[in-house]
């Protein structure tokens, strides 16, 4: 599913299907051409998962741009928590 298109975002954003098993925090939210992150990375420590994908994105931590992916990772951590056929604990941003 993706969250964001370059057609309306420096972001290209969506829910990688390449997690290797059904558990939640295994899911996979995909910054195209910069990073891929868990979902147990992204709910473990969200800002260092902005900082990295801004500084390899080149965006020089633009907090507009920062906010808006910040938006991405938390819609996709609430599609992961009501997805009902993944396994584990709901996700909580810590």
């Amino acid at each position: 599913m993706s969250y964001s298109r370059w057609s309306n975002s420096v972001w290209y954003t969506y829910w990688c299907a390449g997690a290797d098993n059904n558990h939640r925090r295994s899911q996979l939210f995909d910054i195209c051409g910069v990073i891929t992150f868990t979902a147990g990375e992204i709910i473990d420590d969200i800002e260092k998962c902005l900082d990295t994908a801004c500084d390899k994105s080149k965006i020089n931590n633009d907090h507009n741009e920062r906010d808006e992916l910040r938006n991405y990772m938390m819609e996709f951590i609430t599609d992961v928590n009501n997805d009902n056929q993944l396994i584990g604990n709901k996700l909580i941003i810590k």
